[in-house]
């Protein structure tokens, strides 16, 4: 059996998939755990991302007489900076596959030279062929929780149009 997350008890958890937190637990985050709050881009636009046991996104404030504070909803595969990753090219020059239809064989974080230069490469697969591709520009943190996700049982040998939609996981 799983120990359950200490974090849960800062959000809830509501019926449709989204979360929401209150805005004593949102303040108290920010001040005790300021290195879990994360300000990036999300599909091009500013985004608030709070890093607690899974990566989620902070949304619209919900202001009501029974309740004070803001919804939250998991980040996705896709919304991540650098998605889709970009195929490297082929040394033989032989044309590459449409990067959507090859399969996952493994994701392996890379430090790069130093910060800045991380990434994630990801060994695909295509009729047999082994191929290469890289996502970067996303920040670390981010990074981290794709490889957790993409590293996940059930998700090696599935196609990237498949698993693009997936919900992220913590990288801790």
């Amino acid at each position: 059996m799983t120990k359950a997350s200490p974090w849960t008890a800062i959000y809830q958890s509501l019926p449709e998939g989204r979360f929401r937190i209150t805005s004593p637990d949102l303040m108290a985050v920010g001040l005790e755990y300021g290195d879990r709050i994360l300000d990036t881009d999300l599909w091009g636009k500013p985004a608030r991302i709070l890093l607690l046991d899974r990566p989620l996104k902070l949304g619209e404030r919900i202001q009501s007489s029974r309740f004070d504070g803001h919804y939250l909803r998991s980040v996705r595969l896709h919304e991540l900076p650098g998605w889709p990753p970009k195929m490297a090219s082929s040394a033989n020059g032989r044309a590459l596959p449409a990067l959507m239809d090859c399969a996952l064989r493994d994701a392996t974080f890379s430090s790069g030279n130093g910060h800045g230069q991380e990434a994630l490469e990801l060994r695909l697969d295509h009729e047999g062929k082994i191929y290469r591709a890289w996502q970067v520009g996303c920040p670390l943190e981010l990074l981290k929780c794709a490889e957790a996700t993409l590293n996940q049982a059930g998700v090696f040998g599935r196609k990237l149009a498949d698993i693009q939609d997936i919900r992220l996981i913590s990288g801790e």
